[in-house]
């Protein structure tokens, strides 16, 4: 359906679809299945014939009806409407602060916890950030199964 010049803005579509269309259990059922070269339009949608009921002449075609221009429109220059605007994000007013968490997030997963939280309490801020420690009191039954215990968490988080 789609050429090359299309499909260079869906690399990884085109990737999995390569990957796809490479798999014996495709192969074996649809065979070796080619890249599209050239776009093919889609073709005009067909006009439904009324039938015509049974003893009755079949009406002859119609001329083709001259066109009527359509009629002029005031072009009238308005002015769009003054949107409202927004109202300023709180968050926007604060301080700058060096507690950046995407980088304490690439800290934190790339080196071990003994490197991390001692420059985690070098980049926290108290200005801008808060820490809060939750407890979780769980009633009878529940997290016995971890998968359960991590959609749960993951949920709550």
């Amino acid at each position: 359906m789609f050429d090359e010049k299309f499909m260079k803005g869906f690399k990884n579509v085109k990737r999995w679809f390569d990957g796809l269309k490479a798999r014996e259990e495709i192969t074996t059922v649809w065979g070796k299945i080619f890249d599209c070269r050239t776009v093919h339009p889609f073709p005009e949608p067909r006009q439904k014939k009324e039938p015509v009921p049974k003893g009755q002449p079949k009406k002859a075609a119609k001329p083709a009806a001259a066109k009527k221009p359509a009629p002029k429109k005031e072009e009238a220059k308005e002015e769009a409407p003054a949107l409202p605007k927004k109202p300023a994000n709180p968050l926007d007013l604060l301080p700058e602060t060096p507690l950046i968490l995407d980088e304490w997030k690439k800290l934190y997963s790339n080196n071990p916890v003994e490197e991390t939280l001692p420059a985690f309490w070098k980049m926290f801020d108290k200005a801008g950030w808060s820490i809060w420690k939750v407890d979780y009191e769980k009633i009878e039954g529940e997290c016995e199964k971890v998968y359960m215990t991590n959609n749960m968490l993951n949920g709550f988080l």
